[in-house]
């Protein structure tokens, strides 16, 4: 949406950017965390979805149990800041996140789904809609907002642009919650975990369609 610059939307949106990227220097791998696949599969061998998020910025505990990264927030990122969703995606290329489709779904860096010797496992799925958000995305930074553009000409999004003029308040006292303890813990049953139905460690390889939508 077209935020304007001093409003509340368009300063939490980077500053959302900002600590993502302070988390993934912080653990040590690229940034860019969202609600994903992650590396658990079904009975029918599906990539299991769950919400994931940065711990401090989502509401919901237990954040710092799970560490997925999603190439899609990478994409969604590049409209705040382009330069630094460049670097990500060549460091997420290096660790193997690029397949022939794009990027694929998730990186799970969660250590009881990884295996043994193994820093990461890779989520080899795409999802349809993920790939358009990125693509999408991917078009505003390169063309000055121009999917934004046709987006504000709806006439009902139109009438509704004043929403978007909210500015931060001040000149008031700001009651935080804590925040959780974001260092990342060892092996744990995560809330992720505990919904699916079989482990994410298949015994064999498991070759899918390259460009399915898992």
């Amino acid at each position: 949406m077209r935020e304007p610059e001093g409003g509340q939307l368009g300063h939490t949106c980077r500053l959302v950017v900002e600590r993502q990227i302070a988390y993934g220097r912080a653990q040590g791998i690229p940034w860019g965390i969202s609600e994903s696949g992650f590396n658990a599969r079904d009975v029918d061998f599906n990539y299991q979805y769950s919400t994931f998020g940065v711990p401090g910025l989502g509401l919901k505990r237990g954040l710092a149990g799970d560490l997925v990264i999603a190439p899609y927030a990478t994409g969604l990122a590049a409209m705040l800041n382009p330069g630094a969703a460049r670097r990500n995606y060549e460091d997420l290329e290096a660790i193997g996140g690029l397949g022939v489709c794009g990027f694929y779904e998730a990186l799970d860096f969660t250590p009881d789904r990884v295996l043994p010797g193994r820093r990461v496992a890779v989520v080899q799925s795409y999802m349809a809609h993920h790939q358009g958000m990125t693509i999408v995305a991917i078009a505003n930074a390169l063309t000055g907002g121009l999917m934004r553009q046709r987006f504000h000409h709806e006439p009902m999004v139109h009438a509704s642009e004043l929403l978007l003029q909210e500015r931060i308040p001040r000149d008031i006292d700001r009651a935080l919650p804590p925040l959780e303890d974001a260092t990342p813990r060892g092996p744990t049953t995560s809330e992720a975990d505990r919904g699916r139905r079989i482990s994410g460690r298949p015994s064999g390889p498991i070759s899918p369609s390259p460009c399915a939508d898992a």
